[in-house]
Order: C-alpha cells, then structure tokens, then sequence
C-alpha cells in the first residue's frame, strides 16, 4: 500500500459559509491530516489517502468528498483534484 495526499479544489457558486467550514473541521477533527480551508469562493481540502495505486487513491478521494464534503458545502462543485504519492506505508 502507498500513501497518497489528494487535494482538492472545491468552489460554490454562493461563497461558502463559515459554519459550512467550522462543522467540516469538526466532522473531521479526529481523522488525521484531513485540512480544510477556506479559499476565495470555496474550499481548499487536503485528504491523506492510502491505496495500492494512483487510480484507486483517486477513487477513494472522489467517494470521500462526494459524500462527506460536498453535501456539507451545497451548493458547491468539484473544480480541481490531484493526488500526490507521499511514499509506502
């Protein structure tokens, strides 16, 4: 398995909420190197993922903010994701 950070890009056609942000720190305080800050118009989301390769560490990013942080930030849409290879774990 390898370890990968996934960040992502998320904007909403509203601006996000700051309590939108404050309830998403808290949901995800006690899972380990989840960071989300507030950006110009939305959210900037760094997700440590771990995955046996590159597609897969993507698929899970795309499951974890399609149902844990998108629906928290509506309305809001994906505008970037990238998944970076930080090594074996």
């Amino acid at each position: 398995m390898s370890s990968w950070v996934a960040h992502a890009s998320i904007y909403s056609t509203r601006g996000v909420d700051p309590e939108a942000v404050i309830r998403l720190r808290g949901k995800f305080a006690a899972r380990a190197g989840i960071v989300v800050t507030p950006v110009s118009g939305g959210v900037s989301v760094q997700l440590p993922v771990t995955a046996d390769h590159r597609m897969a560490a993507y698929t899970e990013a795309v499951t974890v903010l399609a149902t844990e942080i998108l629906p928290g930030l509506e309305p809001a849409y994906l505008t970037d994701l990238h998944i970076v290879d930080v090594g074996v774990h």
